[in-house]
């Protein structure tokens, strides 16, 4: 009976550590961190995929980046309706203010029947996505070009979440990002 009571409080220990709070990103959202560990969903340590997934690819590619050596890159691999695919990270909303802005890249290769491009959200850990606040969207084959968004900051918010998000068909790469929190970076 002890040993059980011993085990199962080491088990909710673990537990309650993994559930933790996310950590401060390294530079560029844990993107160009080539010795993580990757999760089965092949993004950089504390990303992870949204949407129908086994229509499309969501992954750090090597191949193309804006700045440094990785971006995350989403393409669709079969054609749905109505489908699209995000990968999505959250930090912790860590200072007090008024307004959120997210900055990044996007580049784009025959982006059709929809449309690439980032969100940004703050709210508490387990709220749904119930707005869209997004950047200009992408359509068709475009070069590098950088994109932003601001809004207020949600009141009682606990976390900053992007999505790197694409609908339709094609390929978009997503890089370089930066939050800003009142004009003051937090990343």
């Amino acid at each position: 009976m002890k040993f059980s009571f011993i085990l199962v409080l080491c088990f909710c220990s673990l537990l309650g550590y993994s559930q933790g709070e996310p950590s401060k990103p390294s530079e560029n959202f844990n993107m160009e961190d080539e010795g993580i560990a990757w999760h089965t969903a092949h993004l950089p340590s504390g990303w992870w995929k949204w949407g129908k997934k086994e229509d499309y690819t969501i992954h750090k590619d090597t191949a193309d980046a804006f700045e440094g050596k990785f971006s995350i890159l989403l393409s669709r691999l079969n054609v749905v309706e109505n489908g699209f695919a995000a990968a999505v990270y959250r930090l912790p909303l860590r200072q007090a203010g008024k307004e959120v802005e997210l900055t990044g890249y996007i580049k784009t290769q025959d982006v059709i029947d929809g449309q690439a491009y980032f969100m940004v959200k703050t709210g508490k850990l387990n709220e749904l996505w119930s707005t869209e606040v997004t950047c200009e969207k992408r359509k068709g084959t475009s070069d590098w070009q950088k994109f932003s968004v601001s809004f207020p900051i949600t009141e009682g918010a606990e976390y900053i979440t992007i999505a790197c998000k694409l609908t339709g068909g094609g390929s978009a790469w997503f890089d370089d990002f930066d939050v800003l929190v009142d004009g003051e970076s937090v990343n």
